[in-house]
């Protein structure tokens, strides 16, 4: 005998670069009853790997890409949501920039969409917080284009730290414990942050948002639990995912904290 297991909802995933192995989690964090579909484009290693990020060319370029790629996508499997990652060139763009995309996106499917930033912010309101540290792969000029989108946003960055890093290969061969340490680093420089935010998917974040929840004791928000969590919220989705961070335990309602 067979069996068949019916799906509440559809989650669709466009992610600059590939779908690797310190990606794969995302499933994991994924209720068994929601699909997830996962489309790839390459956007992100010019941007890592330059010095300088050109705002107008990706605008008038990769932009128009993307909304292509979505409607791909939306005249492929009709996705319940729609979200496209991509936390460094977003966090560059600005916060009015990626609200556009995301509502382009929203109209181009006719139902709920985020970006990876979009989410991140849209999670912080959920918990009522204002003040996050913040862990990434990045070098400092890089993280800096973070700190101007959170700010921008409304929010205050007690402490930022990454990695000196110049391109994706660098980034994949930072220590399977990177994400841990980094978090302790920044959360330990002041710990009134309310939250910890580990950006960015191509590292091994998910396997320690648990333990940086406990060492920590607030909520561990990442690219890849945040953009499942604002999909989940978005189709009334009780959670129960546990392992992967508090605000997947029920995206309904709010942790305590």
């Amino acid at each position: 005998m067979t069996s068949t297991r019916s799906s509440t909802g559809t989650i669709a995933w466009l992610k600059p670069g590939p779908l690797d192995r310190d990606s794969m989690d995302v499933f994991a964090m994924t209720p068994r009853d929601v699909r997830l579909q996962v489309f790839a484009m390459p956007l992100s290693t010019a941007m890592m790997e330059a010095e300088v990020f050109d705002g107008s060319g990706f605008d008038a370029v990769q932009r128009p890409q993307v909304l292509d790629v979505v409607r791909g996508i939306e005249a492929y499997g009709h996705p319940d949501f729609t979200v496209v990652t991509g936390d460094l060139i977003q966090s560059a763009m600005g916060p009015a920039w990626d609200r556009r995309l995301r509502d382009d996106i929203a109209d181009i499917t006719g139902r709920g969409a985020a970006t990876a930033m979009t989410a991140v912010t849209d999670c912080l309101d959920w918990l009522g917080v204002r003040r996050l540290a913040v862990a990434s792969p990045f070098r400092d000029a890089q993280n800096d284009h973070i700190v101007r989108y959170l700010t921008a946003a409304g929010y205050e960055v007690t402490a930022i730290g990454g990695y000196p890093t110049h391109g994706l290969a660098q980034v994949r061969a930072l220590p399977q414990d990177a994400p841990y340490v980094k978090g302790m680093e920044v959360f330990d420089r002041d710990r009134t942050a309310e939250v910890l935010f580990v950006t960015c998917p191509l590292w091994p974040v998910g396997e320690h948002t648990a333990p940086l929840e406990d060492a920590t004791g607030v909520p561990v928000l990442t690219v890849p639990n945040t953009m499942i969590w604002a999909g989940l919220r978005a189709m009334g989705h009780p959670g129960g995912v546990r392992g992967y961070g508090r605000i997947l335990e029920d995206p309904r309602n709010p942790p305590d904290r």
